[in-house]
C-alpha cells in the first residue's frame, strides 16, 4: 500500500472514508456522502460492479475501521493519475457501446494512437471510445482536475446506459413449413412433431427492445422464444439449435446451439401466459419475464451488441401466439 493511503480509503474521493459503507458484493468503500452524491438521482449503486448493495460494513470490519479512526488524520490525495487506469476499468464496464463500425462517422479524433472509427454513441465528441474520450480531456488538465473530469465522463456514460430506445415495431415473416402468421399473430398445426421457426427478417442494430408474447390457449406443446443473430438458418428447425440462436425454452431451460441440452432457466408451461423478451444491445444482455415476474438474465454474448438480432420462435405440433412491441417496465430488467 503506498504512503498515506489506507485500507478504508474512498472510492471517489481517495481520503479515508467518513461514514464509512461499502459494496456487499465486490468490496469497495465509499464515504456515504460521495456515494449519495455521485449516484443522485439514479439508485445507489457500486461504480464498479453496479450492484445496488450499498451498506455499513460487517462488525470484524467495522471495528478495525473505528480503530484506525481514531488516528487517522484527513488527508489530500493528489495521486490522481495513478487511479485513471481503474476509472477507465469501470467505465469500460458500464459502457453500451455497439461494437459493429460505422465507417460514416470518420476517424476518431485520437485515431493516431488508436487507429478507430469514431463510434455514433460519441458523435459530438467524434472518438471511438471511452478511453480516448478521457485521454483528449484530460490531455492538457491540471493533475488536480483529471479526477473530476473522469468522473464527470463516467457520470455521462451511466445516464446513457438507461436509455432506451423507443418501441420498434417488427414482424413475424419468416417461417417455417405450415406457420400461419397475421399481422401480430402466428400459428403452427400439423401432424409430425418437429421445431419449426418463426423469425423477424428486419433485425435490431442497437438499443434496447422489448416485446411480449402471449401464448394462444390452444398450444398444445411448448415453445422455444428468443432472438437469432443469424437468418439464414433451417427454418423447419429450431433456431436455438445453432449457436447464433438464445432461447427460452419453456418446459424450464436455456438453449443455445443445442437441440438436446441447456441449463435449467425460468418456469415451465404450456398454453397460458405473457413472456417478456428484454434484448439490451448496449449491453449484450437476454432476459425473460412470465406473468410479469422476472426471470433474470439468460445471456451476455458478444454478439448480441452487434446486430442485426432477429425476434425468434420455434414452434412444435400445434402451438401458436400473440406479439406486441412495448416500452420495457422501467429498472424492471436492470
Amino acid at each position: 500500500m503506498q504512503n498515506g493511503q489506507t485500507a478504508f480509503d474512498c472510492c471517489i474521493c481517495y481520503k479515508f472514508a467518513n461514514d464509512i459503507v461499502g459494496c456487499h458484493d465486490c468490496g469497495l468503500l465509499y464515504c456515504k456522502a460521495c456515494i449519495v452524491g455521485f449516484c443522485t438521482p439514479n439508485p445507489i449503486s457500486c461504480i464498479s460492479c453496479d450492484k445496488q448493495r450499498i451498506g455499513v460494513l460487517e462488525q470484524t470490519l467495522m471495528e478495525e475501521y473505528v480503530t484506525l479512526q481514531k488516528t487517522q488524520q484527513p488527508q489530500i490525495q493528489t495521486k490522481a493519475n495513478q487511479k485513471m487506469e481503474i476509472e477507465i476499468q469501470k467505465i469500460e464496464k458500464q459502457q453500451q457501446t455497439p461494437q459493429k463500425v460505422n465507417y460514416n462517422m470518420g476517424l476518431c479524433k485520437n485515431s493516431i494512437l488508436c487507429q478507430g472509427y469514431a463510434n455514433p454513441i460519441f458523435k459530438d465528441d467524434k472518438v471511438c471510445s471511452p478511453e480516448c474520450l478521457i485521454y483528449l480531456t484530460i490531455e492538457t488538465l491540471p493533475l488536480q482536475k483529471i479526477r473530476i473530469a473522469i468522473l464527470d465522463i463516467e457520470k455521462r456514460l451511466k445516464f446513457q446506459n438507461s436509455v432506451i430506445t423507443p418501441a420498434a415495431s417488427f414482424q413475424f415473416d419468416l417461417k417455417g413449413r405450415n406457420i400461419q402468421t397475421s399481422e401480430k399473430a402466428v400459428f403452427l398445426k400439423e401432424d409430425e412433431y418437429s421445431f419449426k421457426t418463426v423469425m423477424a427478417s428486419q433485425g435490431f442494430n442497437s438499443g434496447i427492445h422489448y416485446w411480449e408474447i402471449k401464448i394462444d390457449k390452444d398450444t398444445k406443446n411448448e415453445m422455444k422464444i428468443g432472438v437469432s443473430t443469424n437468418k439464414n438458418i433451417d427454418l423447419n428447425t429450431a433456431f436455438s439449435d445453432y449457436p447464433s440462436g438464445f432461447a427460452y425454452y419453456t418446459v424450464g431451460q436455456f438453449r443455445n446451439g443445442s437441440n438436446s441440452n441447456g441449463y435449467k432457466y425460468g418456469v415451465s408451461f404450456k398454453n397460458t401466459g405473457v413472456v417478456g423478451v428484454y434484448l439490451n444491445m448496449n449491453l449484450g444482455q437476454l432476459y425473460f419475464s412470465y406473468e410479469g415476474m422476472n426471470l433474470g438474465k439468460a445471456a451476455e454474448h458478444a454478439s448480441l451488441k452487434t446486430g442485426p438480432v432477429f425476434p425468434a420462435v420455434a414452434l412444435l405440433h400445434q402451438a401458436g401466439f400473440e406479439y406486441q412491441s412495448l416500452q420495457p417496465p422501467t429498472n424492471f430488467f436492470n
